[in-house]
């Protein structure tokens, strides 16, 4: 359970309470005391702590460089495509494409409609080459006060992403 602390569930509040005994258990075994009774602002603390970390992605990779800088280090291949990753700042990507694809209603159905269409003529696949097949489901807004919302807008997000390229969700 504590490699799962960060992860919630994605469907709102029907396992909240499930959840809130999973996290009594795993506190009292660390020694940590934790009252579930009018406890459940927990989540929305921890959704708006995700976003409050997600913000400062692109300044933790200035600091990084300018730290290995200062010390005269390198920064190998792998670190720098993570810290590129991190200075992309992947959730205003994700935001400004679910606001275009949201716009309007017209948008909305041709959005879906080029999922359904899109998942019966083939027209999706996956960096591997493998065929990938769409939920038809819409993208979601971030709520910050809704305590899965960060998690579950990148779920969706990322479910959609093959069809980002074809769709150009991120004109």
């Amino acid at each position: 359970m504590l490699s799962y602390i960060g992860c919630i569930t994605p469907n709102n509040a029907s396992s909240n309470n499930t959840l809130m005994e999973e996290l009594v258990k795993e506190f009292q075994a660390q020694g940590w005391p934790f009252v579930t009774k009018d406890n459940h602002i927990w989540f929305t603390i921890v959704n708006l702590a995700v976003q409050a970390i997600l913000k400062v992605f692109p300044k933790s990779a200035a600091d990084f460089r300018g730290s290995m800088a200062n010390k005269g280090q390198l920064i190998d291949n792998e670190a720098e495509s993570y810290l590129q990753a991190l200075d992309s700042n992947p959730m205003e990507a994700y935001c400004t494409s679910i606001v275009t694809c949201r716009s309007s209603g017209q948008r909305c159905k041709a959005f879906r409609k080029t999922i359904i269409e899109g998942n019966a003529l083939g027209w999706f696949w996956l960096p591997s080459g493998e065929k990938y097949t769409i939920s038809a489901i819409e993208v979601l807004r971030n709520t910050p006060t809704r305590w899965s919302s960060t998690y579950t807008m990148v779920k969706w997000y990322l479910n959609l992403y093959p069809e980002n390229p074809f769709y150009n969700l991120n004109a």
